[in-house]
């Protein structure tokens, strides 16, 4: 079968909610959310003819204090509300959309839209999403070359239900319309494979992008029990946190190592993190340079139960750099395909290549296909 037969057939799971943007026209506009993600999004509508009225957010006194102009939501009390519209413009989880939709009727809006919903055809949106997505990948010229590749891929995950949302998943980036997607699972379940039907083996966890601690924190709330913990985070700065909650959680070995992953050891620059950016990723020509290690060197001798993947764009190298630890211990596997469209094929291709008896699921836990994660869980033996 064709690429263009399959999504043919599966064209009527595809109901768009999209608002047009241009329907705003005539209503005050405000955004509620006022960092990186808001004030991008406030040039792009601007750009476009679309005047921001305003700026809604808890911080207001201390982005007043940078010169950013910002009202709390306390404060919008004598704004005339009747025939306003608040964007919500950062991305708020599943759990606290429905809240903040709450507390903005309760304040008197009548309309709320979220990122999501936004029709991003209906402005010059180029430049803010190249803020949201940080891949590279170009759709027009790329695609019709890699349509093999995602054929293949569509036959690797275990259930219809994989093979749904990995139809939908492509299809929103192809549409460039994201209001496509079904609701996400709560973004604190993510890696904990809470749903996945599998027996789930954490006893020696091993977490690429390991941040601030957030993930050990999650997994433990979520009821996974880990034995040894190995954490690769390069911001040093967040290394002390990672510590801290191991400890407080009595993790019996704890090993924090402040270099990122890749394909061998070696040094790479990033880019610095720009106003707007909700990530950095690998440039030739970047301001920082980060220490990298290779899975394979770090482990050798030792058999991960399982690995987490989030490092910002850097998963296929870092899978690369774990290719004799995946073929000889098969270890689960959560990893990040979100970084760029293409991953979310490449990487089941990838680790099939490396190991032919992984079993492969897909989770999504944001919105816009953001924090989509693949499990690989392998056969027993």
């Amino acid at each position: 079968m064709k690429f263009s037969e399959l999504r043919s057939g599966m064209a009527q799971m595809w109901r768009s909610r999209a608002v047009d943007v241009s329907s705003f026209a005539g209503r005050d506009i405000f955004l509620y959310g006022a960092g990186n993600l808001g004030k991008k999004l406030k040039a792009s509508l601007e750009a476009s003819g679309i005047l921001v009225k305003g700026l809604i957010d808890r911080r207001a006194a201390v982005l007043r204090e940078q010169g950013i102009d910002a009202l709390t939501l306390e404060e919008t009390a004598d704004v005339p509300k009747e025939s306003s519209i608040v964007i919500l413009a950062a991305l708020f989880s599943l759990e606290e959309e429905p809240r903040l939709r709450d507390s903005l009727a309760k304040a008197g809006f009548p309309r709320v839209v979220a990122l999501h919903e936004l029709d991003w055809q209906s402005f010059d949106s180029a430049a803010f999403c190249r803020n949201i997505f940080i891949g590279d990948y170009d759709i027009e010229r790329e695609f019709a070359r890699d349509e093999a590749d995602v054929l293949a891929a569509y036959e690797l995950w275990q259930t219809r239900a994989e093979r749904d949302y990995y139809m939908t998943h492509i299809e929103a980036y192809l549409r460039g319309d994201f209001s496509i997607f079904p609701a996400p699972l709560p973004l604190r379940l993510q890696y904990a494979a809470h749903d996945v039907p599998e027996e789930v083996d954490m006893r020696f966890f091993v977490d690429c992008g390991a941040f601030d601690g957030d993930t050990l924190r999650a997994l433990s709330a979520a009821g996974r029990e880990m034995h040894d913990y190995f954490a690769f985070e390069p911001q040093q700065e967040l290394v002390t946190c990672i510590h801290a909650a191991a400890e407080e959680l009595a993790i019996p070995r704890a090993i924090i190592v402040p270099c990122g992953v890749s394909s061998t050891t070696q040094q790479i620059r990033f880019g610095a993190a720009q106003e707007g950016k909700s990530a950095v990723k690998r440039e030739a020509a970047g301001a920082h340079v980060i220490q990298c290690v290779s899975l394979d060197t770090m482990f050798a001798g030792e058999a991960p139960t399982f690995i987490k993947m989030d490092i910002e764009g850097m998963e296929i190298e870092a899978l690369h750099g774990a290719e004799k630890l995946i073929r000889e211990h098969h270890p689960q596997l959560a990893i990040c395909v979100y970084h760029d469209m293409s991953h979310i094929w490449r990487i089941p291709l990838l680790l099939r290549e490396f190991y032919s008896g992984y079993r492969f699921y897909v989770r999504n836990y944001q919105y816009m296909g953001l924090e989509t994660v693949v499990y690989a869980f392998a056969d027993g033996e």
